[in-house]
């Protein structure tokens, strides 16, 4: 939020000019247009030291100037706030992460013995922790959103899906299961997810620019995204009016960087923030905790690589992603192909929070030197 109150990084334990290191960094990718928009959100022991905006909101030269409170399409980062949707219906005695989805989805797995894999095997666990087997997406994504479809035909057609492998026995990156996991919250809630959210989640958080999908009334905030390939200059890629209404809910969520901040922040506290407790302490460790670590079916090299909590990727010296080599095992976040990762490393009391309007494919390399340089100014 812009009235974010600024905390002398030396006051917590951080060297200042090695946070201006990042700064440095930042500054010199948006002057030459690497990515026309950046923002970056630091804060240690809850307390924010570093709140920047950097470039431009629109990708074509000569836009608006960024501010701190800039909305930004944050892709997969959307994905752990669906799953705390879920968990607080595990809380309730709701749900139960061994249930089988298709107790919630009865079509999910209607047509199993005929699709390879038992889908009738795939438990709400295995959605949340990609270990389901499901695609990434359905091999026809591309074609649902060129013709406008809604999500419940996306539903649908992961219903539909042949499994890649038995469940519990690999670990690969999943949209689809997040998609079944907003629609078994919706379907036990009985409302749209985006209304879940912002009741159970972002209002109780104060995290008053986030929604699931965009808000009109805010447009002049509205970060450009920049276009991939597969789907430029087309009226179904990010900044189309199809796909900001659509809300999806493995990558629909506008926010800002002080407001994931503020999300991260409550997991960091176990659960609660400023008085708001969003999940009990023990479904709040649940989420961090490694859960993939625990499945005898996954081949050890695979765990030593990539490892997930409830919804959170840790943190893998092997195989360290956005989180750099600085950070420490017990680390978890998550990035976004927008351009977009956060992290936090309990055991520093350190969060950071950045959104560029580069590529995630094209920014890996950035990422890392970022982390590092922020992971680095830690003194104490």
């Amino acid at each position: 939020m812009s009235d974010t109150i600024l905390t002398d990084p030396k006051s917590v334990g951080m060297d200042p000019k090695q946070l201006e290191r990042a700064y440095t960094l930042i500054e010199g990718w948006t002057e030459s247009g690497f990515m026309p928009f950046a923002s970056l959100h630091v804060a240690r022991h809850g307390q924010t030291v570093a709140h920047r905006a950097f470039g431009r909101i629109t990708v074509a030269p000569g836009g608006p100037a960024a501010a701190r409170d800039s909305i930004f399409i944050i892709a997969s980062i959307t994905k752990p706030t669906t799953y705390t949707a879920l968990l607080r219906l595990v809380d309730e005695g709701i749900v139960s992460l061994s249930d089988p989805v298709a107790r919630f989805i009865p079509e999910f797995a209607a047509e199993s013995s005929m699709n390879g894999p038992n889908r009738n095997a795939v438990q709400i666990r295995h959605i949340m922790t990609h270990t389901s087997g499901l695609p990434d997406m359905v091999p026809n994504n591309v074609l649902l959103r060129r013709q406008h479809a809604p999500f419940a035909t996306f539903i649908e057609h992961i219903s539909r899906v042949p499994l890649l492998f038995a469940p519990g026995t690999n670990i690969s990156y999943q949209s689809a299961g997040t998609a079944l996991t907003a629609e078994v919250v919706q379907r036990v809630r009985g409302k749209p997810l985006r209304e879940v959210l912002a009741a159970e989640v972002f209002s109780p958080l104060g995290m008053d620019d986030t929604t699931l999908g965009w808000n009109p009334e805010k447009e002049a905030r509205i970060v450009e995204a920049s276009r991939p390939s597969h789907l430029g200059g087309s009226d179904y890629d990010h900044n189309s009016l199809y796909w900001r209404e659509f809300g999806a809910p493995w990558g629909g969520l506008f926010s800002t960087v002080g407001d994931i901040s503020r999300f991260i922040e409550m997991y960091r506290n176990g659960g609660t923030l400023d008085g708001a407790r969003i999940l009990s302490p023990a479904t709040a460790a649940a989420m961090l905790s490694d859960q993939t670590d625990a499945m005898p079916g996954i081949p050890a090299p695979k765990k030593l690589e990539e490892g997930w909590g409830l919804g959170f990727r840790l943190f893998r010296r092997a195989n360290p992603h956005y989180f750099g080599d600085l950070l420490t095992p017990g680390s978890f976040g998550h990035t976004g192909s927008t351009g977009t990762f956060t992290w936090c490393d309990p055991s520093k009391d350190l969060t950071a929070v950045f959104f560029c309007n580069q590529l995630h494919e094209r920014v890996q390399h950035e990422f890392q030197v970022l982390s590092n340089t922020i992971a680095a100014a830690v003194r104490d």
